[in-house]
């Protein structure tokens, strides 16, 4: 964590109407800023990621720190636009911009959350704002840049999210913090290793196959490219994949992704998960039979469950296979493309590439 003062800062003893004026704007009174002030303000800050400006109301609680807006970057490059892309491989910089309305002598708990596009999944970090030995003087504006880790909350949340900035007012812990901005961001899957065991892919697949072992998280609007080795490149009959939802329940046989198989040249095939055909909730049985809008796809592996189902009872979570046969004249794949279509979440667990022509699919589970 880093902070400086913004260079265009003038030494007098001044509240931030002074500074205002210094920048050139119209003189203002001793009432609190307007946004049209901070507007003017910000035009000479010119943070990437401008903050709104709140008006006072009786439920909100003056800050003496005021966020004007966040620059983020990657590998030292700035990242812009409405949605910004982030690579997760990569930690993300951000660094804030803040205005000091009164003096400000001690840090204050700055929550760093990262929800997914309708917040039913969210990872929050906590960090310090403020100054370290020096007090921020009034009128002043500092830059404070953070580091947050994108990895751990790909695991977790990828495609569409939103990235909140919360300020906590006052030093007691019970103190709720108040979200001073939202940058809407759309986060890359994470690569992890498949998370299929050779037992169970044996046992369900006939035949010839590579497993590529690659797992990742699906969100809303999420894709993931994966490149075919070159040594393992030849003759695929079929395209394995497996899967499961959670935190939704699209509808029977709706395309929950879409898989561009890419061969050598320009082939490709084009194919589909579907909900309740290839894959379907992990938790299905947590639910009365017949309660889900889709039916049970063909397991592939199952595990004890964390929790109860409704009648409190053990249970178990379910993955499921799907073998989706590929063209003649797409066989040999260069690399697979997963794209999501439904707003819910979908992990693939592991895809593997068949060279020999499997005759059924595996039976579902009662």
């Amino acid at each position: 964590m880093s902070a400086s003062r913004v260079s265009w800062r003038h030494p007098w003893p001044a509240s931030v109407a002074a500074v205002l004026l210094i920048l050139s704007a119209p003189a203002f009174s001793e009432a609190a800023l307007t946004s049209v002030d901070i507007k003017r303000l910000l035009d000479s800050v010119t943070p990437a990621f401008a903050a709104p400006y709140p008006e006072f109301s009786p439920d909100w609680q003056p800050l003496a720190l005021r966020l004007l807006g966040v620059d983020l970057a990657q590998n030292g490059q700035p990242v812009s636009g409405e949605r910004p892309v982030l690579d997760s491989s990569f930690p993300l910089t951000m660094t804030c911009y803040w205005l000091a309305e009164a003096e400000v002598s001690q840090k204050r708990g700055l929550e760093l959350k990262v929800a997914s596009h309708n917040g039913q999944i969210s990872r929050t970090e906590e960090v310090k704002a403020g100054p370290n030995a020096v007090a921020w003087e009034t009128g002043s504006v500092y830059q404070q840049s953070f580091e947050l880790a994108l990895a751990p909350i790909a695991s977790m949340i990828t495609g569409d999210a939103m990235l909140v900035l919360s300020l906590f007012p006052r030093q007691q812990a019970s103190t709720s913090p108040v979200a001073l901005q939202r940058v809407p961001l759309h986060l890359s899957p994470s690569l992890r290793p498949g998370r299929v065991s050779a037992r169970n892919l044996s046992s369900a697949i006939t035949g010839d196959y590579h497993d590529l072992s690659t797992s990742f998280r699906l969100g809303r609007n999420a894709r993931q490219t994966i490149q075919v080795p070159s040594e393992t490149r030849g003759p695929a009959t079929a395209i394995a994949v497996v899967s499961s939802v959670s935190y939704g329940s699209p509808p029977q046989n709706e395309p929950v992704c879409e898989i561009i198989a890419k061969g050598e040249g320009a082939k490709t095939h084009t194919c589909y998960l579907r909900s309740g055909v290839d894959t379907a909730r992990g938790d299905f049985d947590f639910y009365p039979p017949g309660s889900v809008n889709h039916e049970k796809a063909a397991v592939i592996g199952s595990w004890d469950a964390e929790y109860p189902d409704v009648f409190n009872k053990p249970f178990k979570k379910h993955m499921y296979l799907a073998i989706l046969p590929l063209p003649s004249q797409s066989r040999n794949l260069a690399s697979l493309e997963f794209v999501s279509k439904t707003p819910f979440v979908l992990d693939i667990l592991d895809v593997v590439l068949i060279q020999t022509q499997q005759e059924t699919q595996p039976a579902a589970s009662p």
